[in-house]
């Protein structure tokens, strides 16, 4: 039996650290970060023997890409029930995912691991199949601390302290392969007398057989030893908190060196994959656990400086790399991405520091690393498949050098432009506005935030840290167009990445009434979100339904916000005919399209957005002499037929609406996965626009009519 440990992703701004283990049968995922399903897809990393999902913590970046992998994964598994393993209410988490993850037909178990640790060394066996997988939780050692919901509604309150039991727990797994069977010696069982056939696969099979002169023959005379299984550690010590706990736990002593472990029960661990930050790695406490375990022991560090900072959307950067030579000033440059420095002057300096130097084999996690636990002769890693930088175009001298994005001008940048599910060119939903509030400063609003939002602003900036850091910080609202996940999983990590860089100031969500109920039971389990959103309903901002805020203070006072931050002269929803609760939005900019604040155009422009829908009269009424009008456009016209049955728009009518509208500008997103690119033609006075991932437009410059021909011609 073939046993792998594979590398899916390792810590970066786009990905979480995650693994899948492999046997012949059966697949086993280590935490699901955002992105994770559209890594699979892409690098064709078969998900149709997943049934069994653990999770090392109940954090954004351990369940962000979740409920999208389940999502995906039930069209597999209708008959077989999908197991979730995690820390205390990890069931509270699942059910919370019933505001916008509906599968009637699909089973889901949860196992809750870590209301104590296993006391006396014994472990936790979860799974036991073709590998023996076991849980050790850990508790953080700091002050418990009761916090309460300062935003709870409808949804049901918790237990003072349930909250400290689901985010101070961390799980490290144990994956275990069954012992190798030993060989089968031909020729001591014929000089024994054992005829050929049945008797010889009893024998290798452990049984004993009687021979026809009486003789009794036994499976050692003629199999040579087993070989032990081979051990998989997965240690998750998230702070420092958890060290004392970890590293005093009597459980690990039959995996270690020591005169304590009788030598049957010693087990051999091959390979740790540490999920710690280098200040936790380099503790002296970890390093001397670490010895423990013997100098036969290879490590992989999964999150770490110098691992390798590549996105793993090989298809998708290929793509940004020839549009940034053709067009520098409007796709960002991929010039961030570096291989693992493991022979850099900081690593060497690192290993000396932290006393690594003295572990014989210390690896850098990549992407698609794999390594081979059984059988023994194919044991170790396998780089085959890591990702490769990408050879980049030669750009033509146009007198700019090395352009970063100028995030002082109003401009609109598509996080993704694809409907569903991400595919290898278009992530899911996401356009991030930056305009100008009323003191000239800049804001930001994000028009819908599906799954990996945030890796794909990291990648619009150029990957440049302070820049991220810079417009995270910037942004005012994010707006949701409905409940569907594609178009609102992002905003977990959205608000984890505002907390890391120090911005506490809530941000404003406006959007369905399901999203707040989600984001509320999902703050009673994870508590780092707590105080980090202030949620307004996307039925204030819509004149016909007058009676949800019968006395206006909720939308008096979030207009004002919008127009302090954003200079929004108004803001209207209009619902609009898809899922439940589904809205456009129509909103009217007063700020400048340039930098010069002062300058003529610095005038009221109107820019609507139709979310998913079909086409809607109300929206062109709202939307009349739209400056720009972004649609959505899933299907091509000859499935016009679908197009109605899934409440969705055509190409062809997506742009009558804009006509109809009598837009200036319009441009069209959210396409079907099976289209890498559009064609539409601009014939007539209207610009017509197909968006792209990672396209970054000045507003005052909306108009590109030979960017398409240019995609198109890369994609064939």
């Amino acid at each position: 039996m073939v046993v792998q440990v594979h590398v899916l992703s390792t810590e970066s701004i786009e990905l979480s650290p995650t693994l899948v283990v492999s046997t012949d049968k059966e697949r086993f995922i280590f935490n699901v970060g955002d992105g994770i399903q559209r890594l699979c897809m892409e690098h064709r990393i078969r998900l149709s023997k997943l049934r069994h999902l653990f999770l090392t913590q109940l954090s954004v970046k351990s369940v962000g890409g979740l409920p999208g992998m389940i999502l995906t994964i039930s069209d597999t598994c209708e008959k077989e029930a999908v197991h979730v393993y995690g820390p205390p209410m990890t069931q509270k988490y699942m059910h919370a995912t019933r505001h916008f993850l509906s599968r009637p037909n699909m089973s889901i178990k949860t196992t809750e691991i870590g209301s104590c640790t296993p006391a006396g060394g014994k472990r936790q066996i979860v799974y036991k199949g073709e590998v023996i997988i076991h849980a050790i939780p850990m508790h953080c050692k700091s002050k418990r601390k009761h916090c309460e919901i300062s935003n709870a509604g409808p949804s049901e309150k918790i237990e003072q302290g349930f909250m400290w039991q689901a985010s101070n727990v961390a799980i490290s797994y144990v994956i275990e392969t069954p012992p190798q069977r030993g060989k089968f010696l031909v020729d001591r069982a014929i000089a024994l007398g054992v005829p050929k056939g049945r008797m010889f696969g009893q024998l290798h099979q452990g049984k004993s057989v009687e021979l026809s002169n009486g003789q009794i023959v036994h499976s050692h005379d003629c199999v040579s030893p087993s070989l032990p299984g081979a051990v998989c550690l997965l240690i998750s010590c998230p702070t420092f908190d958890y060290i004392d706990e970890l590293v005093s736990w009597e459980g690990w002593n039959i995996f270690q060196n020591g005169e304590k472990v009788v030598a049957e029960e010693k087990r051999n661990v091959r390979v740790i994959y540490h999920l710690a930050e280098e200040n936790i790695l380099s503790d002296a406490r970890y390093v001397k656990w670490l010895q423990k375990f013997g100098d036969d022991v290879d490590h992989v560090i999964l999150n770490h400086f110098a691992c390798p900072n590549m996105s793993v959307f090989r298809a998708s950067t290929q793509l940004q790399s020839q549009l940034h030579a053709e067009f520098p000033l409007l796709i960002p440059s991929n010039d961030y991405e570096r291989k693992s420095i493991e022979s850099g002057e900081e690593w060497t300096t690192w290993m000396q520091a932290s006393n690594w130097q003295r572990f014989r084999s210390v690896i850098l996690g990549e992407s698609l690393l794999q390594y081979t636990l059984s059988p023994v002769s194919q044991r170790g890693f396998h780089r085959g498949n890591c990702l490769q930088l990408i050879q980049k175009p030669e750009i033509p001298d146009s007198g700019i050098s090395n352009p970063k994005l100028d995030i002082s001008i109003p401009r609109i940048i598509f996080l993704g432009t694809g409907c569903a599910i991400p595919s290898k060119f278009r992530n899911v939903s996401g356009i991030y506005l930056l305009l100008h509030g009323i003191d000239a400063q800049c804001g930001g609003l994000l028009l819908d935030c599906g799954e990996g939002s945030l890796g794909q602003l990291y990648r619009a900036v150029g990957g440049n840290h302070p820049m991220l850091a810079q417009v995270v910080s910037q942004l005012q609202c994010i707006w949701i167009s409905h409940n569907h996940a594609d178009h609102h999983l992002g905003i977990l990590r959205i608000l984890c990445q505002r907390s890391h860089v120090g911005y506490n100031e809530p941000l404003l969500i406006i959007g369905p009434t399901q999203i707040r109920y989600w984001l509320e039971e999902y703050c009673q389990i994870d508590r780092s979100i707590q105080s980090s959103y202030r949620f307004v309903d996307n039925r204030v901002f819509n004149p016909n339904d007058s009676n949800f805020d019968p006395n206006h203070n909720t939308r008096r006072e979030t207009l004002r916000f919008l127009y302090e931050k954003l200079s929004l002269a108004s803001f209207l929803t209009v619902p609009v005919k898809h899922a439940h609760l589904s809205y456009a939005v129509v909103f009217q900019y007063a700020g400048s399209l340039t930098i010069d604040s002062k300058e003529a155009n610095n005038q009221i422009h109107k820019i609507a957005y139709s979310g998913d829908c079909r086409p809607s009269v109300d929206l062109v009424s709202a939307a009349t002499d739209a400056y720009l009008f972004i649609h959505e456009a899933t299907f091509d016209d000859t499935l016009e037929k679908e197009a109605k049955d899934k409440s969705h728009s055509t190409f062809s009518e997506a742009i009558q609406v804009a006509r109809n509208a009598r837009a200036r500008h319009v441009i069209l997103t959210h396409f079907s996965q099976r289209y890498p690119t559009m064609s539409v033609s601009n014939s007539d006075a209207i610009s017509i626009l197909a968006a792209f991932d990672l396209l970054t437009l000045p507003l005052g410059e909306l108009r590109q009519d030979h960017l398409l021909e240019t995609c198109r011609k890369f994609l064939e």
